[in-house]
């Protein structure tokens, strides 16, 4: 379960990710910068297999995941599949959109479940594309994004109704509108709300982006933005 919602304001992008995990699952780790194959990105890691969900390189490339719980089987083969956050890790080494198009061929991909994938850049704006386990395809670009394992089709109701209630539908004026939204638990804490309590689930992490010319700046929250406060920035200088 995760929500997504991005903003182009004033030759910025502004994207906020809410991470929904189970409890029981390993800590994720705050963003640091990193540099692998003479790449600078920055990104969180996820505690167990040290992939990521989202990140930012020295391009201004941003790249998020989200899983694709209504076509990931129940029961899953013997195939030995990778961690869905090591895809992102890799597809941050690309310089571009048409780059991460590339890379994305049938016989790599058969590696991974299930995956939504959102592409940003300043210049070329948002690719939104989706894995089905088969095939590979151009989505709609949706505001928000949303992922859920529990009910999406009402998760994306509400969270879209959350949307419209604070605004965003024209622009968001100001980082603070956005993690409000992130935050929010309107109409109820709960299941629905973008900011997700369960019993065995809840929204453990958000990351802000705000990516310009020159630079990828990252806030983070370790837990619920609803009553952590943000770390950061960490800023990579493009």
């Amino acid at each position: 379960m995760c929500t997504l919602s991005t903003f182009f304001k004033d030759n910025e992008l502004w994207l906020g990710f809410n991470r929904d995990e189970q409890l029981s699952r390993q800590s994720g780790l705050s963003p640091q910068l990193y540099e692998s194959e003479g790449v600078r990105y920055v990104c969180p890691l996820d505690g167990a297999s040290k992939g990521t969900w989202i990140g930012g390189n020295q391009f201004g490339l941003v790249v998020c995941l989200l899983n694709y719980y209504d076509k990931t089987p129940d029961i899953l083969s013997d195939h030995d599949y990778r961690s869905r956050g090591l895809l992102v890790k890799e597809l941050l080494m690309c310089d571009s959109i048409e780059s991460v198009k590339g890379k994305l061929i049938d016989d790599y991909l058969q590696s991974f479940l299930p995956f939504r994938l959102v592409v940003l850049t300043l210049e070329h704006g948002v690719l939104q594309l989706a894995w089905d386990g088969q095939d590979l395809y151009e989505e709609s670009i949706e505001n928000p994004v949303v992922s859920s394992s529990y009910d999406v089709v009402a998760c994306s109701e509400t969270r879209g109704a959350t949307f419209k209630h604070f605004g965003l539908q024209d622009g968001c004026l100001d980082f603070d509108t956005l993690l409000a939204f992130h935050s929010s638990h309107f109409p109820e804490k709960g299941a629905l709300s973008v900011c997700v309590h369960r019993p065995e689930v809840e929204t453990v992490s958000f990351t802000g982006i705000k990516l310009t010319r020159d630079r990828v700046e990252m806030v983070y929250t370790n837990g619920a933005p609803c009553r952590e406060l943000l770390d950061g920035p960490i800023v990579l200088d493009l």
